[in-house]
């Protein structure tokens, strides 16, 4: 096993042991089920009007460009 390789397996051990409890609690609890369904709703609302309603593109050389005149 490569250095690297085991940089990245105890990088992700690491995530694993952070968010599996946060989200075993966020599946008991059904009001913190729906809040997260929502915020992510919200969010590729947010990505589809970027892309495609103002036209600046997600990834690339204009995706930092918002311009609120046109």
């Amino acid at each position: 096993m490569q250095p690297y390789d085991f940089g990245a397996l105890a990088l992700r051990l690491m995530l694993a042991a952070e968010f599996l409890p946060t989200g075993w609690s966020t599946v008991k609890d059904p009001v913190g089920r729906w809040a997260a369904l929502g915020f992510i709703l919200i969010m590729a609302g947010g990505i589809q009007k970027k892309i495609f309603v103002w036209h600046t593109g997600f990834w690339g050389k204009d995706a930092g460009r918002l311009s609120l005149y046109p």
